[in-house]
């Protein structure tokens, strides 16, 4: 149990040291986390359509390299005490073409 804890300890400060240091700059990335905000959030709390459960939560994740995409996640709930809650990718996109289709978000 204890070397399960200190793997975990290990791979999570692997993810914090990727994030910190190696990290793409996003131009306006404040900008953009909000528009996916304002475009997707409204979703939370409604059935969705494929499933029939209900969306508990979106999640947006920002591309960390030029080959990454923004991604955007639904949490849907599992109807039931012993369902599983599933978290679905829902939207993706290059950075490149949300500035091309949303060029405000481009600009700095």
């Amino acid at each position: 149990m204890i070397l399960f804890l200190i793997i975990i300890g290990i791979l999570f400060s692997i993810g914090m040291i990727r994030k910190i240091f190696f990290k793409k700059i996003i131009i306006n990335e404040d900008k953009k986390i909000e528009y996916f905000e304002r475009r997707y959030k409204n979703l939370e709390g409604t059935i969705d359509r494929d499933t029939d459960k209900i969306i508990s939560l979106i999640t947006i994740e920002e591309p960390y390299n030029e080959k990454e995409n923004w991604k955007v996640f639904k949490l849907l709930k599992s109807k039931g005490f012993l369902g599983n809650d599933e978290r679905v990718l829902f939207f993706e996109i290059s950075d490149k073409d949300l500035e091309l289709e949303n060029p405000y978000l481009g600009k700095q």
